[in-house]
């Protein structure tokens, strides 16, 4: 006869025990990681969304610089045509047209020409594509070829004895300008400039406020030149105005003199008033 084996109830109770212990932490671990699964999630969303804000936001763009495009006269190679003006021309409307490009510079230059220029400039590249591999090689072809020879030398000396003869001030400081700016390989300095320009003067008030002053470079004598020559033309004009003529006293037609305002024997107007006002001045009753 078998009999069931008797366990102490002190084991029994432990057993009991240990098994509530393994089962409140396994409990516990899968809270922990349910807490821990849910924690990431939250701060997963939580940076999508932070994200997702950030790139909804419209950020301030730096303001956008458009491009201006100007009008470019036709160089047309002509004798006495001012090359150099034309140059100019060509490179303030290739810095507005923001043109980096060294081939694009010439391609723009060479659509700007007009004439035996035109016409020498493409009969180069139809000869030599590589001809004008940079916009300054372009230039000084150009310069080689419509420049009159020794220009520079006859810049500088018609500069040097230069005068104002009849000319006004600004006409006479556009011709300095222009010849200063034809003088490149070794350019005046700015005293020489100065004392030129103002020993081509004229004797008078403009000539004598300059030596005053005595300026450092020539755009400065030229606007204290332009502003001294301004200043007695303004006054001369404000000085000159001719003021209106007051009508002549006439005694009123058929009575005896009296003391009181005379009037105009035409148009009884006062004759206190201009002789303007009257619409058959001058017409009057001696």
């Amino acid at each position: 006869m078998l009999h069931a084996e008797t366990f102490p109830a002190w084991r029994i109770h432990s057993g009991r025990r240990s098994n509530d212990w393994r089962r409140s932490g396994n409990i516990d671990n899968a809270a922990h990681a349910i807490a821990n699964r849910a924690t990431r999630c939250c701060s997963r969303l939580h940076h999508e969304g932070t994200a997702r804000d950030r790139s909804t936001v419209s950020t301030p763009s730096t303001p956008r610089v458009e491009s201006l495009k100007l009008h470019v006269s036709s160089y047309v190679g002509r004798e006495g045509e001012p090359l150099l003006r034309w140059l100019v021309e060509v490179d303030t409307a290739i810095t507005a047209q923001r043109i980096v490009d060294p081939l694009s510079k010439v391609a723009f230059a060479m659509a700007c020409l007009g004439g035996r220029a035109r016409s020498w400039a493409y009969g180069r590249r139809l000869t030599d594509p590589t001809c004008f591999s940079t916009y300054e090689m372009f230039k000084e072809e150009l310069r080689q070829a419509f420049e009159p020879p020794q220009n520079e030398f006859r810049s500088r000396a018609e500069f040097l004895d230069l005068q104002q003869g009849n000319h006004d001030v600004h006409a006479y400081a556009q011709r300095a300008r222009y010849l200063v700016s034809n003088i490149v390989t070794n350019p005046i300095d700015e005293a020489t400039k100065v004392v030129t320009f103002m020993k081509g003067l004229k004797d008078g008030p403009v000539k004598t406020y300059l030596f005053r002053e005595y300026p450092s470079t020539l755009e400065a004598a030229i606007t204290l030149a332009m502003q001294e020559e301004f200043s007695p033309r303004h006054a001369k004009l404000h000085v000159n105005v001719p003021r209106p003529i007051p009508c002549p006293m006439v005694k009123p037609s058929g009575g005896p003199p009296t003391d009181g305002p005379l009037e105009c024997d035409s148009c009884w107007i006062s004759a206190a008033s201009w002789a303007n006002e009257c619409p058959l001045f001058p017409t009057w009753k001696q």
